[in-house]
């Protein structure tokens, strides 16, 4: 049987019984202020909770945390939160976020039908010693706003950050000024001044990675059209 930690943020409704009406899991709550990793680490998945953005560093701080020692599979119970912040949170390795419109029963039978996937595959695995290999040129850290590249930290503004999310979300795809434009500021503006605040951003990103030592052609131009992260010049 699957134990699965519920962290709470600040007081909230999590409806246990409905949830444990639809699995076997057991669950177990803790109090943010009052979580003892070395019992987290004793469960088989994790699910904070918070009702409202205002907690959003906090709840980061908290999956790095467990994240460094452990690869335990998480999601998060959200309620007004906004849609770029969701985003983050997955890219730190969130595997849903929840809300308070997803129902109770699917909520409980998508984190059954995950923790059925992840130990099947473990026991596969078992006796087999080979380590998996990795490789990862690029990443993004939504709590600091910094794109690391080669394993070196730069720091960007909060526009920078939401550029660079959406190329690395299309790697080695062509993404036009609109599709940027609508992400970073979520509306739409005369094409010319599209293209020039698309550009300019982009412009400071590039000075960004000369002077870190990091070629500026990781965002490619695509004429006319937009631009691509394109990690294969990486090396």
């Amino acid at each position: 049987m699957c134990a699965i930690a519920i962290i709470e943020l600040t007081e909230y409704m999590f409806n246990r019984q409905e949830f444990e009406k639809h699995t076997d899991i057991d669950l177990f709550f803790f109090e943010n202020k009052k979580v003892n990793l070395n019992k987290i680490n004793g469960m088989n998945g994790i699910i904070f909770c918070s009702n409202h953005e205002a907690e959003s560093a906090e709840l980061f701080n908290l999956i790095l945390s467990i994240k460094k020692d452990s690869s335990i599979p998480m999601w998060t119970f959200l309620k007004n939160y906004q849609p770029l912040t969701k985003k983050n949170i997955l890219h730190l390795g969130v595997l849903d976020n929840f809300s308070e419109k997803t129902p109770m029963d699917e909520m409980a039978i998508m984190v059954k039908n995950t923790m059925n996937i992840v130990y099947t595959i473990q026991d596969k695995r078992k006796g087999n010693s080979q380590p998996l290999a990795t490789s990862k040129k690029i990443d993004l850290n939504p709590l600091n706003l910094e794109v690391v590249v080669q394993g070196e930290k730069i720091g960007l503004t909060k526009i920078e950050y939401a550029l660079v999310d959406y190329l690395y979300q299309n790697v080695n795809q062509t993404c036009t000024y609109e599709e940027i434009y609508s992400y970073i500021w979520n509306g739409s503006c005369e094409g010319k001044l599209k293209q020039y605040k698309v550009s300019n951003v982009l412009f400071h990103l590039r000075n960004k990675l000369k002077d870190h030592g990091k070629s500026p052609q990781i965002f490619k131009t695509i004429r006319s059209i937009g631009y691509m992260l394109n990690d294969s010049i990486i090396e």
